[in-house]
């Protein structure tokens, strides 16, 4: 992106986390998550994101949240700009 005259432009691509209901009980999201944090930290489930390039980068509910939150604050009037629609 630098070279098309955008130095200023930062991302960060990342594969996907896990996402639920709006107003899931918090125990039940507590849970979730240890259960995810457990599985990560396997190490056949390390060596298998490893093998295909993609690092593992933990964080827990209030993270993950504060990280979406931050991204469609940055990338919603970008692609609103845009025109772009879902089709």
């Amino acid at each position: 992106m630098r070279e098309a005259g955008y130095a200023s432009l930062e991302t960060l691509g990342w594969q996907g986390g896990l996402i639920g209901p709006a107003g899931m009980p918090r125990e039940v999201v507590a849970r979730l998550a240890a259960e995810l944090k457990k599985i990560l930290a396997r190490p056949d489930v390390r060596e298998r994101f490893a093998r295909a390039g993609t690092p593992v980068f933990e964080s827990g509910p209030e993270e993950f949240t504060a990280f979406i939150k931050a991204e469609n604050e940055r990338w919603l009037p970008i692609i609103r700009s845009s025109g772009a629609r879902i089709e």
